[in-house]
């Protein structure tokens, strides 16, 4: 007689979004929701969309460097392709766990424990750079001393999970405490002795600046989306978002479902729920959703010239 398979309690963690999105649909008229979705401004929202595009494309850029940085055009397409494979699977995986799959594309174990710090740092410029803009905009629109508290403290973080990301790719003494904490902490203990990837000073600055770029356009494209249901005010998009970002990288939802709402209605209190859910949908479409299809679609086309590029 087969076993009953046991469900785990990780994957019950990962509903909880989920089950909060459902209770909040129930109390909220969508067919006022579904009208305002018909009055969006499309031109905002295809703006919106050209962010999304050149965000990826910028992320996909500072990947490469991080990872490879070779000028070969074969390196590069490999590495775009790389990128843009692992982000579809992340999109659609609690906490973007999924984009860690870009290790297994390495051949060996150093190599793979390399590029498992490097998804560190990488990940580490995005999530400090959200942190500073969400304390950002925390500070700067609640006069009430526990959010300016909340606001100093948030920004103070947040740069120093940039300035550990700096160390990770400048100190290979840093790097290597890093590795040896991972080992610690995992439960397997993997050994992550591995050569420590040095960069050059102008690559730092290089991955610096796409890091930004790439989190910048991340903002605009929401403000573009809030834009095209007439949500104005610039600070308070950017520190919804932003806050919603960093709970999405908690596995305990998938695209956001359920934990970006709850950011909304509690920063957007003076809009009617049905436009917050609105925007919340948009943000689902473009954000998530059209980052996935795109992603999707240029890990494809970064195949192609990859059998292109090989043929020559």
């Amino acid at each position: 007689m087969a076993k009953k398979k046991k469900i785990s309690a990780f994957f019950l963690i990962r509903l909880i979004g989920i089950v909060v999105f459902i209770f909040i649909l129930f109390t909220i008229n969508l067919q006022d929701t579904i009208n305002i979705l018909k009055e969006t401004n499309l031109n905002w929202f295809f703006l919106a969309l050209l962010f999304q595009l050149i965000l990826l494309l910028t992320k996909g850029v500072r990947w490469h460097i991080l990872n490879d940085g070779k000028n070969n055009s074969l390196r590069w397409l490999t590495s775009m392709h790389n990128f843009f494979e692992s982000y579809t699977i992340g999109v659609f995986t609690p906490g973007r766990l999924g984009e860690f799959v870009k290790a297994g594309h390495e051949e060996n174990k150093e190599k793979k424990a390399g590029s498992i710090l490097r998804m560190i740092t990488e990940r580490g410029y995005d999530i400090g750079f959200f942190m500073v803009i969400a304390s950002v905009a925390i500070f700067a629109t609640n006069p009430i001393e526990l959010a300016q508290f909340i606001g100093v403290t948030g920004m103070l973080a947040g740069l120093i999970i940039v300035i550990i990301s700096f160390l990770l790719m400048k100190s290979v003494r840093a790097s290597k405490k890093i590795s040896k904490l991972i080992s610690f902490l995992s439960f397997k203990k993997i050994n992550l002795d591995f050569h420590i990837q040095e960069y050059a000073v102008h690559n730092i600055i290089l991955i610096f600046t796409l890091s930004l770029i790439s989190n910048f356009c991340y903002f605009i494209s929401s403000y573009f989306l809030a834009l095209s249901l007439n949500i104005e005010g610039f600070l308070a998009v950017s520190s919804a978002v932003a806050l919603a970002g960093l709970l999405n990288l908690i596995p305990i939802t998938i695209m956001g479902l359920g934990t970006r709402e709850l950011v909304f209605f509690s920063i957007f209190k003076n809009l009617p729920k049905p436009t917050v859910l609105g925007f919340s949908g948009l943000m689902l479409l473009v954000a998530q959703i059209g980052g996935g299809l795109i992603s999707l679609a240029l890990k494809y086309i970064f195949l192609l010239l990859i059998k292109f590029s090989s043929k020559d």
